[in-house]
């Protein structure tokens, strides 16, 4: 029996699932990207902005973790959709424009 049988999907797999995430919930913040398997967010946003993919952010508190435990000073990123709306299709099709 293999206890851990799952492998991390790779950097540009994980940057495509964040982009997708806030593309259809408007952000995402570090809880949100644990659950969905996406590791160190920091790192991929950086991956996407070497694309020419730009964010804002604002800080929030009271965000609670997977545990139920809350936390202040969470930051989620918004992606401005409306400044790259042909690079959102063509990344949402795995297609770099």
């Amino acid at each position: 029996m293999k206890l851990f049988s799952q492998q991390a999907q790779s950097s540009e797999a994980q940057a495509r699932k964040a982009f997708k995430y806030m593309f259809m919930t408007g952000s995402i913040n570090r809880y949100e990207a644990d659950r969905l398997g996406i590791c160190h967010l920091a790192a991929r946003v950086q991956d996407l902005e070497q694309k020419g993919f730009r964010y804002r952010y604002q800080d929030e508190n009271g965000v609670a973790d997977f545990h139920g435990i809350t936390h202040d000073k969470i930051r989620p990123l918004f992606y401005r959709l409306a400044e790259h709306i042909t690079r959102s299709a063509g990344l949402l099709c795995g297609v770099d424009i």
